[in-house]
Formats: structure tokens, C-alpha cells, sequence
């Protein structure tokens, strides 16, 4: 497992072969105007391009944790111009 360059230094970037994950812990008083995921998947998209690696827009998906009785909103994340889909679960790598 490999660890890439991102945007914000508290943004966990990880890949394994052709798979590539981000996470991000998000204050709840903060999620419904933080951008940094969003800053994150741009740069995602912008380093795909010019080296030659194409984004499989159907097996990306975003998962949100949260605790709180009351689930914010954040902004759709959004990949090669089309909203990322928010599921409730996922397999990634070996994990589900």
C-alpha cells in the first residue's frame, strides 16, 4: 500500500495497485460549508489525465460516517463531472 500526495495534509490518501481511497475526518459544525473533500477529488481528476489513468466513474462511490441524530448535508463530490453516489456501504480492497 502506497501513500500519494494530496491537498490537505489531513486528508489520508491511500492506494493499492488501481484502487484509490480518501478519507477525511470533518468537524460536524463544519461539514456543510467544507470543501476539502471536494478540493481533494479535483486534484484527484486534474492528476488522472496527463498521466494516462482513466477514473471508473461506476465503482467510485462515497461513503459518510456519522453519529449524529440529526445527518448534515455536505456537497456532492464529484469526479470527471458527474456527483460521486453516497452509499451506505462499500467493499474496498478487502474491507467492507
Amino acid at each position: 500500500m502506497s501513500t500519494r500526495r494530496t491537498v490537505l495534509s489531513d486528508t489520508v490518501d491511500t492506494g493499492y495497485a488501481d484502487n484509490v481511497g480518501l478519507s477525511q475526518a470533518i468537524p460536524l459544525t463544519n461539514i456543510e460549508s467544507d470543501t476539502t473533500m471536494g478540493m481533494e477529488t479535483e486534484q484527484l481528476d486534474k492528476r488522472a489525465s496527463p498521466n494516462n489513468m482513466l477514473l471508473n466513474r461506476k465503482k467510485s462511490v462515497e461513503v459518510r460516517i456519522c453519529f449524529s441524530k440529526n445527518l448534515p448535508q455536505p456537497a456532492s463530490l464529484i469526479l470527471g463531472g458527474q456527483d460521486v453516489p453516497v452509499v451506505s456501504s462499500t467493499k474496498y480492497l478487502w474491507f467492507h
